[in-house]
Order: structure tokens, then sequence, then C-alpha cells
């Protein structure tokens, strides 16, 4: 939520949008976010052809993070997570995700660590965390956060939302003519 509200006061003082329509389209954002999966599409404008789609989730709460699953032309089916704070999660390790009432299950990831201090979490098998997240309505990741100052979180804490809707993995659209 604190980087919405940087980009919106960003986007205000530099005269891209009003206070008035910054404070509406911020209220907008922060009453939909976290609530449900959000969509989104890349689209060539030319030739119609759609090159990428997200599904994402974010948390409204502590701890904050973002679930995000791509389908990309030129990457294919990613998903990854961007916790708000440094893991404990040395290049790569287990992330226990529990869907509903079901059993916790283990999936392997990896971490990329960014030049601006952000990291995110690379699923390795997405098919079966699709398959697995897909239709609950309560998803859960446990991440051990690092004890150092920077972390608001430390130590295991369990991220947890609430789809309302199941995930949709929109497929990809040929350019038209072929």
């Amino acid at each position: 939520m604190h980087r919405l509200a940087t980009a919106l006061f960003i986007l205000t003082v530099a005269g891209a949008v009003s206070a008035a329509d910054t404070l509406s389209e911020f209220s907008a954002a922060l009453a939909k976010a976290g609530r449900d999966w959000e969509y989104s599409k890349t689209e060539n404008e030319m030739t119609g052809e759609v090159t990428e789609t997200t599904a994402m989730f974010q948390s409204r709460d502590a701890p904050y993070m973002q679930l995000v699953i791509r389908n990309s032309k030129d990457d294919g089916l990613q998903a990854y997570a961007f916790p708000d704070g440094e893991v404990n999660c040395p290049g790569a390790c287990q992330l226990l995700v529990r869907a509903d009432d079901a059993a916790p299950k283990s999936f392997a990831v990896t971490v990329r660590r960014f030049e601006f201090g952000s990291y995110r979490l690379d699923f390795a098998d997405v098919p079966a965390l699709i398959q697995y997240v897909r239709n609950a309505k309560r998803v859960r990741v446990q991440l051990r956060y690092l004890d150092i100052p920077k972390n608001r979180e430390k130590g295991e804490v369990v991220w947890t939302v609430n789809p309302k809707t199941p995930l949709v993995i929109h497929p990809l659209r040929k350019a038209v003519g072929q």
C-alpha cells in the first residue's frame, strides 16, 4: 500500500494528475486492492496480438506480498511472489503454500534480488502451483524473513489472501490474419 501511495504522490507533484483525481483514484485502487485476482494484458496495437497476460493478487494488510502469474509470448508461463522485505532463502528454497483446508504443499523457488533492494521468488513448477490455488477461497504462503533492521516482518510469517473468484489464466492471442 505504501508503494501505491508513493506513486500517487509523485504523480500529483509532477502535475500528471490533479489532487482530486489522485485522491479518488487512490481510494478506488485501495478499496479494490487485495480483494480478488486482478488481470491485465499486453496487446500489440497494430496486429491485435496478445503478447502477455497477467493475474495478480496483492495483500491489503501486513505482511504485504504480491503473487503474480504471468503468461508471456517471450518467457512462457511464470509465477512469482514479491515479498516486502528480505527473506531467508539463500538462492533457492522451498515455500509452503496452503489452499483452503488442504495440507500445505512445498514449492521450490529461486530468489532474484534486484538492484533497488527488492526480491522476487520464482516458482519452479508453475502448472502445479496454478492447479493447487486455482479454485481456492483462501491461499496462505509461509515466508521466513531475516531478522534485520530494514525488515518490518521478522521470522516466520504467513501471508493470507481470500480470493472471491477462481484464478483464470487467460490465453495469448495470435495476430489478426495468423
